[in-house]
């Protein structure tokens, strides 16, 4: 019989294996095996991933250790808490060989004396990702696309917020996600990009920027997809630039406008200039809306279901809230990940209604015993609109509870009612998180059913100090109001036993310092804690000094009024 060897197998193919793994991965499961395989690793073009590492000995190790062994790293991930540390040790310039480089929500000085004068340099760059969750970034914004679009290499780009100056220069990027506060940046990306294929962009416009050119020039371009989310900007201006994608395919189109919810203007716009559309997606939202809106509901509707529409099989749905008069005009099915609803809503019918949510993984619904006329309103809108059923969001794993208004403490209705309404819209057994802001009488009864939840929100800390049972699944905790005290600490190890990170208030950099050794000594599993706090006074010094007496390993980052902890113990 045949026996194949691992060590038989050809150069070739441990180059290829080696792909699936990341470079420490790869350091710990191949090194030292014999001197081919060291070789080969060192030859490798590698992988590094530092999104996750909260641990600092980990980071360190991967630093000082595993990356010095490789010659080549292909793909670089690196997150604000790693860059100082990064930076320090490795200079960009030395990365020639890089191909794909992702950048998230690194710090403004760091960007700008680190990362922007060296990115000419790595001209092998083919994919470039920078997010900025901060918005720090719209300081750069004149000139961050003059750099990372002359990278000769690349075609796979997001962007932050960008705005172009005068400078004329084409590109070969294929793939694009980028914020603009101007449409006639949008107009000129054209331009300067004119082999795009893929385009995905957030025009958030201000509406005192009066940025339109009076004449708008036709273009061309081989855009075949374009995802597109627009603030304050008219129906005529996004007219203007789909009758110039002739060769769009695919199409998904969201606003904060009720002028587009217009199934007639839109048939025209589709039919005459984008014929080789095959996807149309369609999102349309719209608060506090006007009672004359509702009354023509039934009309509006009746324009997304012509013959064109239904030829193509594009369905549309609309749910209409009544307690905050949220709008919701959208294509079937909802492509979201995050839904918000209420518990009572009018909603139009659809065929297939029960997979229509299949995409949704967290589903925040606002829970009420407000009284409304909804009677009122069935008559404006029509009461073949009316459901109190829901549909079903079978996939979710997210569930917010929410509950926006004061009752007087016998107004509410019996927990049966509310697990039997919650019961058609969710799984329970499939939940993994539940954040809960609604009565505390309900909430043990929401976690009994929610058994399989590793991570809980909740709105005050008087809450959990009410909780009588234990919950050892729970990992993950976190509230919202209220100082934890030493005297809680208990409470928090009796219902979670098995706590890994806690996110809590506190109410003062003296207390942080007296609760820390206590927490971290009751509870043994704890390696994540995040706190909020006055930190005016906080000395990065002092807390390295003082934290080295209770953690063996740990990395930290603070701002005026939160510190991060990852340790272990």
């Amino acid at each position: 019989m045949d026996v194949s060897v691992f060590e038989n197998l050809s150069n070739e193919l441990f180059m290829e294996i080696f792909e699936y793994f990341d470079g420490y991965n790869l350091y710990h499961a191949f090194i030292n095996l014999n001197m081919r395989i060291n070789r080969i690793l060192q030859n490798s073009q590698i992988r590094v991933n530092f999104m996750g590492i909260d641990k600092k000995h980990i980071f360190d190790y991967y630093c000082t250790t595993v990356l010095p062994f490789f010659e080549t790293i292909m793909s670089l991930k690196l997150q604000s808490m790693h860059m100082k540390i990064f930076t320090r040790l490795f200079d960009f310039e030395r990365l020639t060989l890089l191909q794909s480089l992702t950048l998230d929500t690194i710090e403004l000085n760091e960007m700008k004396k680190h990362v922007l004068p060296k990115l000419p340099t790595l001209s092998n760059i083919r994919f470039l990702k920078i997010f900025d969750f901060t918005n720090e970034f719209e300081e750069l914004e004149d000139n961050i696309h003059q750099v990372v679009f002359k990278l000769p290499n690349l075609l796979h780009c997001h962007l932050p917020y960008c705005r172009f100056l005068s400078s004329s220069f084409a590109t070969n990027i294929k793939h694009l996600k980028i914020h603009f506060h101007s449409f006639n940046d949008l107009i000129k990306l054209f331009n300067y990009i004119p082999s795009i294929e893929y385009l995905n962009v957030c025009l958030h416009r201000d509406v005192l920027n009066n940025d339109v050119d009076s004449f708008m020039p036709q273009f061309q371009s081989k855009l075949k997809y374009l995802k597109i989310s627009v603030v304050n900007i008219k129906f005529d201006l996004i007219e203007i630039l789909l009758s110039n994608l002739l060769h769009l395919q695919h199409l998904s189109f969201s606003a904060f406008n009720l002028e587009y919810v217009d199934g007639r203007r839109w048939v025209y716009l589709l039919s005459n200039y984008l014929t080789d559309l095959k996807r149309f997606q369609f999102d349309v939202k719209y608060c506090c809306l006007p009672k004359s809106f509702l009354g023509n509901i039934s009309r509006i509707i009746l324009t997304f279901q012509t013959e064109y529409w239904l030829e193509h099989q594009w369905y549309f749905v609309f749910n209409y809230c009544p307690l905050h008069e949220d709008f919701h005009f959208y294509s079937y099915p909802c492509k979201e990940k995050l839904y918000v609803t209420e518990m009572n809503i009018f909603q139009s019918k659809v065929p297939q209604m029960s997979d229509i949510y299949d995409y949704v993984d967290e589903l925040y619904v606002t829970l009420s015993d407000m009284e409304n006329d909804f009677e009122g309103l069935k008559n404006t809108i029509g009461s073949g609109y009316w459901t109190s059923n829901g549909s079903a969001f079978q996939n979710a794993h997210t569930l917010v509870l929410s509950n926006p208004e004061i009752y007087e403490p016998n107004n509410f209705s019996p927990s049966i009612k509310l697990l039997k309404d919650l019961n058609q819209l969710i799984i329970w057994p499939k939940l993994k998180h539940l954040s809960y802001f609604y009565r505390f009488e309900y909430l043990e009864v929401v976690l009994q059913h929610a058994s399989n939840i590793v991570s809980l929100d909740l709105h005050e800390k008087e809450y959990f100090l009410k909780i009588t049972k234990c919950y050892p699944k729970i990992e993950k905790f976190r509230f919202e109001e209220g100082f934890l005290t030493y005297e809680d600490i208990e409470q928090v190890c009796r219902v979670f036993p098995n706590i890994k990170h806690f996110t809590l208030c506190i109410e003062s950099l003296e207390r942080v310092y007296a609760i820390l050794p206590a927490l971290f000594e009751k509870c043994r599993s704890l390696n994540y804690i995040c706190i909020f706090s006055d930190l005016k006074e906080f000395d990065s010094a002092s807390f390295v000094e003082y934290a080295s007496k209770i953690m063996k390993n740990f990395v930290f980052g603070n701002n005026r009024f939160r510190l991060w902890i990852w340790c272990e113990q």
